[in-house]
């Protein structure tokens, strides 16, 4: 094919062991005796200890209450990721104070959601740790059945539905290496605690050129790349664990620009 005598190679893990085996051929077609060489490729970069990452590369998700407080006996609505760990309470201090009386058990009635903690009663308050929805469900809902000491017995239905917020799309050249940040202290403020750590991200069209850093409440990453195929997804996604035990999961997007 030519005087070659170099070739570049991409595409490959960083930090791993390749072994590589060249042969040089003449005009003729003879070959020479194959030659064998090892090459580990380098570490990708990790963020620096303390990394400013402007508003327009940085998403700040939505935090939402995680306590139910009914009015009445209908389901209240909750919000919450497909994937989330979290810890729901509700508010039974106005069926106490109607009937006079305290709780004296709890039972959990659901459907379409995992329960990972049981439910517990804790001063007026039932507690339980719920993980992921079942999206392929009619309805996704927790109830908790309190029998109160005079006997009585409660019901109260929170009905939970996907989060709704608008996508986080950061536009971008595919040629660009660049940090982006999460924002996760809204969740971490209505869940009562900080962020602990973050998982290893799964990146899909874009290459995560460094593991997510903590700084705060926020997750700061490297990004380089971006495919660009006329139907291509570019995201990536975080699961954020907090010191509580709770877990969020969110996504961002990315959009070819050209510069």
């Amino acid at each position: 094919m030519g005087n070659v005598t170099s070739y570049d190679i991409s595409g490959k893990v960083s930090s791993t062991l390749y072994t590589f085996r060249s042969r040089a051929y003449d005009g003729v077609g003879k070959f020479s005796a194959p030659i064998e060489k090892d090459f580990t490729t380098e570490a990708e970069a990790s963020p620096p200890a303390s990394v400013t990452v402007p508003p327009a590369r940085t998403a700040k998700f939505v935090g939402r209450s995680r306590v139910a407080v009914f009015s009445g006996t209908a389901p209240v609505v909750m919000m919450k990721g497909p994937l989330d760990e979290l810890y729901v309470v509700c508010d039974f201090s106005k069926d106490y104070l109607e009937a006079g009386t305290t709780a004296e058990s709890v039972i959990a009635v659901s459907a379409g959601v995992a329960v990972l903690e049981a439910a517990v009663l804790r001063n007026g308050f039932g507690v339980v740790k719920l993980g992921a929805l079942d999206l392929a469900a009619v309805r996704c809902f927790f109830t908790f059945r309190v029998k109160l000491v005079n006997g009585e017995q409660v019901d109260r239905t929170i009905e939970l539905k996907v989060l709704d917020d608008a996508p986080k799309v950061f536009g971008k050249d595919p040629d660009d290496k660049r940090f982006y940040s999460m924002d996760f202290g809204s969740d971490a403020t209505f869940g009562g605690t900080s962020l602990a750590s973050v998982s290893p991200p799964a990146a899909v069209g874009v290459s995560a050129l460094s593991q997510p850093a903590v700084q705060g409440s926020t997750a700061t990453f490297l990004i380089g790349g971006l495919d660009t195929g006329g139907s291509a997804v570019n995201s990536y996604t975080l699961a954020a664990l907090f010191a509580n035990g709770e877990k969020v999961v969110r996504t961002i997007n990315f959009k070819q620009e050209d510069h």
